[in-house]
Order: C-alpha cells, then sequence, then structure tokens
C-alpha cells in the first residue's frame, strides 16, 4: 500500500473515530435542547437533494453531447452515480477513472470522457464562486458583475481549450480541439448554479428540521454550505471530503446555532445527500434494466 493512501485512510479512521466519540460525549447535549424532530422538513430536505443531484447528470449529460458523444439521460445518471458512490475509495482516481471506464463501456472515447470530466470540474467550481459571492452580502452589486465577467471571459471556448490544453500537456496527452458552443457552456453553468442552490435549500431545510434558524439567514446558509463543499473539494486529503466538509460547515455555522448541533446537522446531512445519490443511482439501474428488457422482446 502507497504511504499516501495508508495517510488517507489513517484521517478517515480518526475523523470517524472523532465523530462516533463526539457524538457519544455530546449526547446530553442534545438531549438538553429539546429536539423533536421535524420530519416534514426532513422528508423534503431529500427530495431537494434528489432533485438537486439530477440535475449533475442531465449537466454531464449536456457536456457529453456538447463533445459530440451522444449519451441517454438514464445512461448518463448511472455512469454519473456509480462514480460519485465510488469515489469514497481513497484517492481521486477512483472517482476520475471509473466515469472513464463506465463511458467507454458506452462508446465515449477516454478522451472525450477525460475531457468532459476536466471542463465538469471547471464549470461546477466556477458556478459554486459565483453563488458564494452572491449570497455573500459581503460583495457589491459592481464587484459581482465585473466578477461575474471575468469568469464568463474565462470559460469563452477559446480560453477553455486553452486551459484543457495546458491540462492534456501536464498529463502527457496530445492537444485537442474543444467543439463546444459558448450556449452550451452556459447551460451547463446554469445547471450548475441552480443545482448549488438546491442543495444549499436541501441543506438549509435538514437544519430547520433539527433547530429553528431565522428565514433571512437562508442565502447565507446557502453560501456557507457551497463555500464548504469547495474547500472540502480542494483539500484533497479523503475521498469525498469526508470530515473536511462537516468540519468546516460545523465552524462556519458556529455564530448561528450550538456547535454540538452544527457537527450532527452536517453529518446528517452527509447521510441524506448519499442517500439521495444512491437512490437515483438505483432508479437508473431499473430503467436500464427495463429498458433491455423491452429491447430484447421487440428484438425478438
Amino acid at each position: 500500500m502507497k504511504i499516501g493512501r495508508f495517510i488517507r485512510i489513517l484521517i478517515i479512521l480518526v475523523l470517524v473515530s472523532f465523530s462516533i466519540y463526539f457524538l457519544t460525549k455530546n449526547w446530553y447535549d442534545f438531549k438538553k435542547y429539546n429536539i423533536k424532530i421535524n420530519y416534514e422538513y426532513l422528508i423534503l430536505s431529500f427530495l431537494v437533494a434528489i432533485l438537486s443531484q439530477v440535475l449533475l447528470a442531465l449537466a454531464w449529460q449536456v457536456i457529453m453531447e456538447s463533445l459530440n458523444q451522444k449519451i441517454s439521460f438514464v445512461n448518463s445518471m448511472r455512469i454519473y452515480f456509480i462514480s460519485q458512490i465510488i469515489r469514497y475509495i481513497p484517492g481521486k482516481i477512483w472517482l476520475i477513472g471509473g466515469r472513464i471506464y463506465l463511458c467507454g463501456k458506452e462508446g465515449i472515447s477516454s478522451v472525450h470522457a477525460s475531457l468532459g470530466i476536466v471542463l465538469e470540474l471547471l464549470l461546477i467550481s466556477l458556478s459554486n464562486i459565483i453563488l458564494i459571492i452572491l449570497t455573500s452580502g459581503l460583495v457589491n452589486i459592481k464587484y459581482f458583475i465585473l466578477i461575474t465577467a471575468i469568469g464568463l471571459t474565462v470559460v469563452y471556448p477559446k480560453n477553455i481549450n486553452i486551459l484543457v490544453n495546458i491540462v492534456l500537456r501536464i498529463l502527457k496527452r496530445k492537444p485537442l480541439k474543444l467543439t463546444i458552443s459558448y450556449i452550451n457552456i452556459l447551460k451547463v453553468i446554469i445547471l450548475y448554479i441552480i443545482f448549488w442552490l438546491l442543495l444549499g435549500v436541501a441543506f438549509f431545510l435538514i437544519t430547520q428540521s433539527i433547530y429553528k434558524i431565522d428565514i433571512i439567514l437562508l442565502p447565507r446558509i446557502i453560501g456557507i454550505h457551497s463555500l464548504a463543499w469547495l474547500l472540502g473539494f480542494l483539500s484533497f486529503l479523503t475521498p469525498a471530503a469526508i470530515g473536511v466538509r462537516e468540519g468546516l460547515l460545523s465552524l462556519f455555522l458556529k455564530p448561528y446555532l450550538p456547535i454540538s448541533l452544527a457537527i450532527g446537522i452536517s453529518i446528517l446531512a452527509r447521510i441524506i445527500v448519499t442517500i439521495s445519490e444512491l437512490t437515483i443511482l438505483a432508479a437508473s439501474l431499473i430503467s436500464r434494466k427495463i429498458e433491455n428488457r423491452r429491447a430484447h422482446i421487440l428484438y425478438d
């Protein structure tokens, strides 16, 4: 086992152990707040989380088709969420390698799948930053317009082509010319912004199901949630930012609710999002099976 992978596994075990220890030690703190779970909010948060995750698969389909790679929405969901689940294995390579392998099964070349992943990471990060700025309340409209204009300039097809080929050179691959249009790039960015909004709303509803906070804080909670996701992704310490994201969320939420509740809510949010991913994956696998059966019947 490589030392880097061993360290990541060790970090995960430490974080999980700490979470269990913290929840056990602070159980009486939870009881002190006389928590009564609002299951209506909890169920609604789960449904909103599912809707947000569906947008990720839709964005992946748009990216692939923009690269002239045909893929159905059902297959896009299946490929996307299988690779999302295996990202919990230590090492970022599993998400990337898994996505490329699954795309290959659908006749999509490794080159186009790799390009799609690079575009996805770039556009989902940009949309995240735009939403953080928009919900922070710390930047006036002039700076927001300026930053957005810079971001939209960066994702102009010619500039995207330059960035992608820089990555390809680093990976020692041949340079390529992207065919994706500016309209499709903007479509994907809009889908990702809506995704971050919905996921932030889902987190707010999870929080509301346990501890009431003022609805006026919704934009701030959405921004906090998006920032924790972005920093967790950039950390590279643990697969799927396990523990890192929850720690950051707890830290950022400290001004708005007790720290013991913030940690518990952050862990609950992770569980609900993971269940939503598994639900969509199950639905896509069932849909794929039904499609195959229909194809066999027609063939026979």
